[in-house]
């Protein structure tokens, strides 16, 4: 996934994910693409391609005679076990990437926490497609071609979750929990991330990148709480 010159393909494929991130195309719905090229004016081609993109990280189901349809988020116990092996998979791709990142992988590093950096508008869920990216630059320097794509797979599954609970609320509930002020932790864990990534130590950005996982998945913990309270 990129965010500066993309191509047709690239750029289909982060508009379909924000799209279904952001409820536009909610589980279950069809991803027509003489639909989607009227709705996101690009060309049929490069959506049919983003979509086989999606079914591949598991955003998209497809069947055969039935198309591609967007899939349901998993449960919270799959969410959890996920989080367990994010810790070890993800810690040891960012142990390793930090021993071999380029110049130029650290610039990408920084300029995508710059783009996360203060309030956006508009926009509310290009942070966590940015968060995303931000994370799997460190872990291709690893080496790890196949796993990095098994990394961005659940990295997907838990936005799919983690959007799925922000539909939940309602307007007031969103707007007081997609803000700049509750995203501000993440920004000191990436922060520490690209310090300890830039001051080439291993260990450092190991724990970094697993206590920042450690505080996504409390943040989830607590939404679910919040959600189950307001309903008893």
């Amino acid at each position: 996934m990129v965010f500066k010159h993309k191509t047709m393909t690239e750029s289909a494929a982060l508009e379909l994910r924000k799209a279904i991130l952001g409820g536009v195309y909610p589980p279950g719905t069809h991803l027509v693409p003489a639909v989607l090229e009227e709705d996101l004016q690009l060309s049929r081609t490069a959506i049919r391609e983003a979509i086989r993109e999606l079914v591949g990280t598991g955003l998209a189901d497809s069947t055969t005679h039935k198309g591609a349809c967007v899939a349901d988020p998993l449960g919270i116990e799959e969410i959890r076990e996920i989080f367990e092996i994010r810790y070890q998979l993800e810690g040891k791709a960012a142990l390793l990437g930090t021993r071999q990142i380029s110049a130029d992988g650290i610039t990408e590093m920084e300029g995508l926490l710059e783009e996360m950096s203060g309030p956006r508008k508009g926009d509310r869920y290009l942070d966590f497609l940015l968060n995303q990216q931000f994370h799997v630059v460190l872990y291709r320097a690893s080496g790890w071609k196949y796993l990095v794509k098994v990394i961005d797979r659940m990295f997907d599954q838990v936005l799919a979750f983690r959007s799925s609970l922000y539909h939940r609320f309602t307007e007031a509930e969103f707007e007081a929990t997609v803000n700049w002020e509750t995203f501000k932790p993440y920004h000191q864990d990436h922060i520490r991330i690209l310090e300890v990534v830039k001051a080439r130590d291993p260990e450092g950005a190991r724990a970094a990148v697993v206590d920042n996982l450690k505080r996504g998945l409390d943040g989830l913990e607590k939404m679910l709480v919040f959600l189950e309270q307001r309903l008893t």
